[in-house]
């Protein structure tokens, strides 16, 4: 599955745990272009605010991980290790659903879904 165009009109319509996903393909591309620098934490910690704030999931985090994936190979190592458990979120963190129960839905499947 690509990411999502940062030019789509679709992240208006998912959620930050600020508001509307409007200013998140922004955020990723200041990350996108410190990656390897010394801003780079500083921009990847203003991305991870708007999907991943308080470790809650919002609906924008299904359309922000793969472009995390994709960064990773130029970010600086050090980060790297930071992004990759961001990477890899499932489900809803705050009910702690166990994985196994595949007809266990919540509000990140059903953003996944809207998404697609």
């Amino acid at each position: 599955m690509s990411p999502l165009d940062l030019e789509s009109p679709r992240w208006a319509e998912l959620e930050t745990h600020f508001g509307d996903g409007g200013e998140v393909p922004l955020a990723i591309e200041r990350w996108l272009g410190a990656r390897g620098r010394d801003l780079e934490r500083d921009e990847y910690g203003e991305l991870f605010e708007l999907f991943l704030h308080q470790l809650s999931i919002t609906s924008c985090a299904y359309a922000v991980v793969p472009w995390l994936v994709h960064g990773l190979a130029e970010s600086a190592p050090e980060l790297a290790l930071e992004i990759t458990p961001a990477s890899t979120i499932r489900g809803d963190s705050r009910s702690r659903r166990p994985r196994s129960n595949p007809t266990t839905s919540g509000p990140l499947d059903t953003a996944r879904t809207k998404q697609l």
